[in-house]
């Protein structure tokens, strides 16, 4: 279960104090930012190659969105996430 997956079945108070933003303008900027994504891969097709993420989108955004909100080190969300801090640390440049 991903992360995301964990925090979505959160109390929608607690998603918001957690997160910064309530669940469903999570979802919008969720859902321009997978457009957005799309949109860029399609301008570069080279884009398209090398290894997968191990991350879903909505987890990328809720990586970002907890950093913003409450500035955990970069070890500390490589933990939560279960990847490596110096992988956390590129996601968020």
């Amino acid at each position: 279960m991903s992360v995301f997956e964990k925090y979505k079945l959160k109390r929608p108070a607690e998603f918001t104090r957690l997160v910064g933003v309530n669940y469903g303008t999570f979802q919008i900027i969720l859902e321009k930012l997978e457009n957005e994504i799309i949109r860029y891969k399609q301008l570069k097709p080279m884009r398209q190659r090398g290894l997968k993420s191990s991350l879903t989108i909505a987890d990328h955004l809720l990586l970002t969105l907890i950093y913003l909100r409450q500035y955990h080190t970069f070890l500390q969300l490589g933990e939560m996430f279960s990847i490596s801090e110096s992988y956390t640390n590129s996601k968020q440049k």
